[in-house]
């Protein structure tokens, strides 16, 4: 659970410490306003720092960077032939 991240506590912690209406509203509430996504965060900063360093001009894309099932295990060359990709475009 991103709460239990946020607030620095375990799952059966967190889980310990609300009682089920206040768990229910905290559900609700992530629903209206979500708590942030390291991953979503972490692949805007990787997007920019790629457009910054390499010029790019290509429109913002953080999803690219994140976990999922477009991700592919690649070879040490491929990472290097990627890195150089982006450096020139």
């Amino acid at each position: 659970m991103r709460l239990s991240r946020v607030l620095g506590r375990t799952k059966a912690e967190l889980l310990d410490s609300l009682s089920e209406s206040e768990l229910v509203d905290q559900i609700a509430f992530d629903h209206l306003e979500p708590l942030p996504n390291d991953y979503w965060r972490t692949g805007l900063l990787a997007e920019v720092l790629t457009h910054v360093l390499g010029g790019s001009k290509k429109k913002l894309n953080p999803e690219q960077w994140m976990p999922g099932e477009h991700m592919k295990q690649m070879s040490e060359a491929q990472m290097k032939a990627n890195v150089r990709r982006y450096q020139r475009s």
